[in-house]
């Protein structure tokens, strides 16, 4: 399963941005009794393997993230959506997007 279109302008936020908080992407089939999981990480520090933020497993094209956690995030962050089969096993390419808070 590829997560909708490949460039990443199918995935808010993505480049410069006020503040993190609203994630968004296409949506796409979900294997059956399939998910989504958002991950978030610091792409100087850290990397996906090691996220300062991962998502339950959801259904929905979209995930919003309390801004008070997102408040002591870097100002670039880098974030996947990977589907996930009913097992919770990782079902096709991730997408990826960067983004960068605004001075503030």
């Amino acid at each position: 399963v590829v997560l909708g279109d490949r460039s990443s302008s199918s995935l808010k936020p993505n480049g410069p941005v006020e503040q993190y908080g609203a994630f968004e992407w296409t949506a796409v089939p979900l294997p059956a009794g399939g998910s989504y999981c958002l991950r978030v990480w610091d792409p100087i520090k850290g990397s996906p393997d090691d996220p300062l933020y991962k998502s339950p497993l959801i259904q929905e094209t979209s995930w919003l993230v309390d801004l008070a956690e997102t408040a002591s995030w870097p100002d670039v962050i880098e974030w996947e959506v990977q589907t996930r089969d009913a097992t919770g096993y990782d079902s096709g390419s991730p997408r990826f997007a960067r983004a960068s808070r605004l001075p503030r």
